[in-house]
């Protein structure tokens, strides 16, 4: 068995699944990425990124993480905040003024 070429496969090309995908080819190892839809398309759901999925982009590769906060859109609510307790300026809501 040559143990030198191998290849990762990926199942399921959804957000994480392609992140991935990209990552491991940004660091030169191969991957093949399988998914069950025959194509893609918009869903209609809002979805939602804890502080940590989005440190996991930047790790990644901080290109996933730049382009993913150019087509974010932030809660406009701080009742719409992760339990940190910070709203999307990095902020304690408690500090700032109604």
């Amino acid at each position: 068995m040559d143990t030198d070429k191998f290849e990762v496969a990926i199942i399921g090309a959804g957000i994480t699944g392609i992140t991935l995908a990209l990552g491991l080819l940004s660091r030169g190892i191969p991957v093949r990425v399988y998914e069950r839809a025959r194509d893609f398309h918009e869903i209609g759901a809002g979805i939602g990124f804890t502080p940590n999925a989005e440190w996991a982009m930047k790790v990644v590769d901080p290109r996933i993480h730049a382009a993913f906060k150019r087509v974010a859109t932030p809660n406009a609510s701080d009742w719409f905040q992760w339990v940190d307790a910070f709203n999307e300026t990095g902020t304690d809501p408690r500090e700032t003024e109604e």
